[in-house]
This record gives C-alpha cells, structure tokens and sequence, in this order.
C-alpha cells in the first residue's frame, strides 16, 4: 500500500488528468466471449473509488462460470 500511494503521489497531476478519460472509457466488454469457457472470479471491493462494486456484478453476470466475492470495508 505505502509503494503504491508513493507512486502515486509522486505521478504528476498532468499525467493523471490525462489517464482518467482513458480509464473511465476502457470497455473491454468484446473480450468476454473467451472468458465465458474458463472458471473466473470476479473480486470487488466497497470502497474502491476507480471501479464501483456495480462493475464487478455486471462482470460476473456476464461469465456463467464466475464466482463473484464482494470484499466490505475495503
């Protein structure tokens, strides 16, 4: 945890502001028609601010073969 605060501390703002849309857009949704085959699990975490809980649910909905675990606090 201490690495990755460093790290992104340390990232300057420009480079941040530029990532976001980037992230915030990434739809890898066509990809999912390989995973349905193979055993998944899908982990969210409550309080993550990049990927809402929703995400994870929606993922594992889509993969009949995923365990989907849902972490508190976290």
């Amino acid at each position: 945890m201490r690495f990755t605060a460093e790290m992104n501390a340390a990232t300057p703002i420009g480079v941040v502001a530029a990532f976001l849309p980037l992230f915030a857009g990434n739809d890898q949704r066509a990809a999912l028609p390989v995973l349905r085959r193979v055993p998944a699990l899908v982990v969210a975490a409550e309080q993550d601010r990049l990927t809402p809980v929703e995400h994870g649910r929606d993922l594992a909905e889509e993969l009949p073969n995923a365990e989907y675990v849902e972490v508190a606090d976290a």
